[in-house]
C-alpha cells in the first residue's frame, strides 16, 4: 500500500500539500519532521510533515518526497494542533504560522535547510596509560597540570590547561604521541545562574487570601483572573503558585508583555528557581532560541519559561500552569506580520490542550476578561490593598488650558507638577514623566506659508528629532534632513509645534539643572542592552528623573518614585477607536501605580485641557469598577466586544483608484453576506504607509454565533477579490487591539 504525507510549506499559502512517500523512508517519517519536496517548476522546498496516511488523492499526479531532513521532529503533535487553531481562528496561512512558531535556525528555508549546531569547547582527556616519570621538561609540566586540574573537575578544558601550563607545542606533542586527546564538549549558550537560591517569601494576609481564592477557583475552573491594584504584590503570589506547580512535577509558562519586564522579573524569579528557568523572547539570538527549543523537546526541559509573546510557541511536555501578567496589554497582540495573534488567547488555547490552568493578572483588566470573570466564565481573585498598606497615590487633575489662558503656565510642566518635582528631588526621591510621543516636535511648519514636511512613502507629517538633527517618519522609519529654506515659498523660518519626550527632557534640564535624567523611548533603546541600562541607572539612583513613552507604565518597581507626571493626557483619549478610553484608563492607572510604592504615599499629576470631563474624575478616584460600568454599557449599545467579535478587513494597494474600486466591491459583497454587521469601507487616519494606500472595513459578529462559516466565507471573499484585483492585497485581523 502506498504511503502519503501532508506537509506545510514555509510559504503564505492556505492548506496543506500532499506528497507520495518513497518506500525507503516510509518507516522513518513522523509528524513534525522536516522533509524536502518539489514545489513549482524546478524548485525544491523544505516542509514540515503534519500527517502520514494511505488516502491517495485523486484528480492530479502526485510528486514524491525527495529526502528526509536530519534529526528529530521540530514540532510536537500538540504544537501542530495549536498551529491549526491559530491558522483557522486568525484566518492566516499555515505556512505563516509555522514560520512564526519556529526559531529561524530550525525553520525550513526556501533554498536550503539551516542546521542548528550546538556550541562546543575543546577539552583534553587521557588517551592511554602513561608514566609521568617517562617525560621531562614542558611535556612533564603539561601532564602534571592535567593531573592537578582533573583531580578537581570531571572535564578539563584546553583553555584552562593552557592557562596553567602555557605550552601549545607540549600539548600537541602529547596528543600526537597518543598520551592525551582533544574532544569537543557541548556547552550551553544560555547564561548560568550561580547565585544563592532563596526560599519563597512569606505572604501577607491579602496575598494569602488571593492565593486561596485562586486555588479554590482552579478546583472548578481552568481560568482565573487576579485583579490586584498596582503594587499589591501579585508577583509574590505568582511565585508561590509556580513553586507549588514545579514541586508537583509540572511545567510553567510565565508570559509578560515587554522584554524589559522579562529581564526585570527574571532576576526575582532566578533567586528562587535558579537554573530551572529560562528566558525566551525575540531579542535572544537564533542559536539561543533553538537551544531552548531543543531542550524543551528533550528529556530534561526547563520547568519554568519566562518570556514575551513568542514564548507561547515553545514545546511543553507537561504544561500545568500558565500565568499571563498584565493580561490587558496590547503588546500581546501581534499586528505585523501574520499571524496577527493575541498571545494571551493562544496561551489559553495551549493550556486547554495541555490540561493546564491559566492565571490572568492585571491591575486594569481588559474589558473582555473582567466581563468573563463577573459572569462566571473565569474565576476571580481580588487584591484591593497595596503591599504594606501604602495608600494609592493622590491624583491631581490640572487644567492646562485654563493655566495657559491665565498666563500661569508657558512651558510643558504645570506649576503644581514643578513644585512636586522640586520637593521630590530635594528629598532624594525620583520622578517619572510620561509622554506617549517620542522626538522633539511632532509638527514642523513654515512660519510664512504653513508648508509642513511629509514622508515620501507615508501620508504623515515628519517628527523633528533635535538630538539627531533629523526629521523622521514614525511609520516607515525614513529620515530626512531639515530643509534650509521652505520649498514652497523660499522662506527660511520654521516653527516647531507640540512636544515629545526629547523636548520634555530639555525642559527638565532647564528647570532642574542639577537633575540627572534618563529617557526611555524607541530612540534611546534601539541598541541591544540600552533598555536595561536606562532602567538599571534609574533603579540604582544614577538618574533621578525618568522620561518616557508607554514603556515606563509597564509593571516596573522603583522604590523611590514619589511623583508621576502624565503630560498631555488628552492625546490618549481622542483616537477614533472603540478601545481608546479603555487604553487611556489602563495606561494612566498603570503609570500612576509607579508612584509611592514603598516610602509613603505618592503624587500623580494629570495634565489635560478637559479637566471637567467625567473620565478624569474616574481616573482621580482610581475606581476600575466605575470605569468598567460606564464603558460596558457603551460596548453593549454599539455592538463591540465582549458582546460582539470584531474582524478588521485591511485592503492595500499602490494604486489608490483601483483600491477604492476593490474596497467598494468588498463592502458590497460583505453587506450581502453579513447584513447590518459591516462598517466601511473607509480610509484610516493614516491613509498611506510605505507607498501602500489603505482602506478598512469592520465586521461585527455576535459572540454566541459560530465563527466557522464566517471564516469560510471571508477566505472565499479574499480569494475572489485578489483574483479580480491583482494589485490589491487583503488581510484580516481577528480581535484587533
Amino acid at each position: 500500500m502506498r504511503s502519503f504525507v501532508d506537509v506545510i510549506l514555509p510559504l503564505p499559502l492556505d492548506g496543506v500539500f500532499t506528497y507520495l512517500v518513497p518506500e525507503e523512508i516510509t518507516c522513518s517519517l513522523r509528524p513534525g519532521m522536516v522533509v524536502r519536496v518539489p514545489f513549482g517548476h524546478r524548485r525544491t522546498c523544505p516542509a514540515v510533515v503534519v500527517r502520514s496516511h494511505n488516502d491517495e488523492p485523486v484528480g492530479y499526479r502526485l510528486k514524491k518526497v525527495l529526502s528526509l531532513g536530519s534529526g528529530e521532529p521540530v514540532l510536537t503533535e500538540l504544537q501542530m494542533r495549536l498551529l491549526d487553531w491559530i491558522s483557522d481562528y486568525y484566518l492566516c496561512p499555515k505556512g505563516d504560522v509555522m514560520k512564526a512558531m519556529l526559531p529561524s535556525i530550525l525553520r525550513p528555508g526556501d533554498d536550503r535547510e539551516k542546521a542548528f549546531r550546538p556550541k562546543t569547547e575543546t577539552c583534553i582527556r587521557v588517551a592511554g596509560v602513561f608514566d609521568i616519570q617517562d617525560y621531562a621538561g614542558r611535556q612533564r609540566e603539561m601532564l602534571s597540570a592535567y593531573l592537578e586540574l582533573s583531580s578537581d573537575a570531571d572535564i578539563v578544558t584546553k583553555k584552562a590547561l593552557l592557562e596553567v601550563c602555557n605550552s601549545s607545542s607540549a600539548l600537541s606533542a602529547l596528543v600526537s604521541k597518543g598520551v592525551l586527546e582533544s574532544w569537543k564538549h557541548e556547552i550551553g549558550r544560555l547564561p548560568v545562574f550561580d547565585g544563592k537560591i532563596y526560599p519563597v517569601n512569606k505572604l501577607n494576609s491579602y496575598q494569602e487570601s488571593a492565593l486561596s481564592s485562586i486555588r479554590k477557583s482552579f478546583s472548578t475552573q481552568d481560568i482565573c483572573l487576579l485583579h490586584g491594584v498596582t503594587s499589591s504584590g501579585k508577583t509574590e503570589v505568582y511565585i508561590h503558585l509556580i513553586k507549588e506547580c514545579i514541586d508537583r512535577g509540572g511545567q510553567v509558562l510565565f508570559l509578560l508583555p515587554e522584554i524589559a519586564l522579562t529581564l526585570h522579573i527574571m532576576r526575582r524569579l532566578q533567586k528562587v528557581f535558579g537554573n530551572d528557568m529560562c528566558v525566551y523572547h525575540s531579542r535572544c539570538s537564533d542559536a539561543e532560541r533553538a537551544e531552548i527549543w531543543n531542550r524543551q523537546l528533550g528529556s530534561e526541559p526547563f520547568k519554568l519559561v519566562v518570556g514575551a509573546r513568542s514564548a507561547v510557541f515553545l514545546p511543553f511536555r507537561n504544561l500545568s500552569l500558565t500565568i499571563v501578567d498584565e493580561e490587558h496589554d496590547s503588546s500581546y497582540k501581534q499586528d505585523e506580520p501574520a499571524p496577527r495573534y493575541n498571545a494571551r488567547n493562544v496561551a489559553m488555547v495551549l493550556s486547554s490542550y495541555s490540561g493546564a490552568k491559566v492565571l490572568l493578572g492585571s491591575a486594569t483588566p481588559s474589558m473582555e476578561s473582567y466581563y468573563n470573570a463577573l459572569n462566571g466564565k473565569y474565576g476571580l481573585a481580588v487584591m484591593e490593598h497595596r503591599f504594606m498598606d501604602i495608600p494609592l497615590p493622590a491624583v491631581d487633575v490640572v487644567d492646562v488650558y485654563e493655566l495657559r489662558r491665565k498666563k500661569r503656565m508657558t512651558g510643558i510642566l504645570s506649576p503644581l507638577l514643578e513644585n512636586y518635582m522640586r520637593d521630590a528631588l530635594n528629598g532624594g526621591n525620583q520622578v517619572i514623566l510620561f509622554r506617549n510621543r517620542r522626538g522633539f516636535a511632532p509638527v514642523v511648519h513654515c512660519q510664512a506659508c504653513g508648508w509642513a514636511p511629509k514622508c515620501d512613502s507615508c501620508d504623515v507629517n515628519l517628527t523633528w528629532h533635535k538630538g539627531l538633527s533629523r526629521l523622521s517618519c514614525h511609520y516607515c522609519g525614513k529620515t530626512y534632513g531639515m530643509p534650509e529654506v521652505c520649498p514652497e515659498c523660499g522662506a527660511g523660518s520654521f516653527g516647531f509645534y507640540g512636544y515629545g519626550t526629547e523636548k520634555v527632557e530639555e525642559e527638565v534640564h532647564s528647570l532642574f539643572p542639577n537633575a540627572i535624567t534618563g529617557r526611555l523611548d524607541m530612540d534611546t533603546v534601539s541598541s541591544t542592552g540600552a533598555y536595561e541600562q536606562v532602567l538599571q541607572d534609574f533603579q540604582d539612583g544614577v538618574t533621578n528623573v525618568l522620561i518616557g513613552t508607554q514603556m515606563v507604565s509597564k509593571g516596573l518597581d522603583f522604590e523611590r518614585v514619589s511623583v508621576v507626571g502624565i503630560l498631555n493626557a488628552d492625546s490618549m483619549t481622542g483616537n477614533p477607536d472603540f478601545r481608546s478610553a479603555e487604553r487611556a484608563f489602563q495606561m494612566m492607572q498603570q503609570v500612576s501605580g509607579r508612584a509611592g510604592r514603598k516610602y509613603g504615599r505618592g503624587h500623580v499629576v494629570v495634565q489635560t485641557g478637559r479637566a471637567d470631563d467625567e473620565f478624569y474624575s474616574i481616573v482621580t478616584g482610581g475606581q476600575y469598577s466605575q470605569f468598567y460600568q460606564n464603558e460596558i454599557e457603551e460596548r453593549r449599545l454599539f455592538h463591540y466586544p465582549p458582546f460582539y467579535r470584531i474582524v478588521s478587513v485591511c485592503l492595500k494597494s499602490t494604486d489608490n483608484t483601483i483600491l477604492d474600486e476593490a474596497a467598494g466591491w468588498m463592502g458590497n459583497q460583505m453587506n450581502m453576506i453579513f447584513p447590518d454587521r459591516v462598517l466601511g469601507p473607509d480610509a484610516p487616519p493614516v491613509t498611506k504607509v510605505q507607498m501602500q494606500y489603505i482602506r478598512r472595513l469592520m465586521l461585527k459578529i455576535e459572540t454566541e454565533s459560530s465563527l466557522r462559516p464566517v471564516r469560510e466565507r471571508l477566505i472565499l471573499l479574499r480569494r475572489e477579490l485578489e483574483s479580480h484585483y491583482s494589485k490589491v492585497s487583503v488581510h484580516y485581523d481577528v480581535d484587533p487591539m
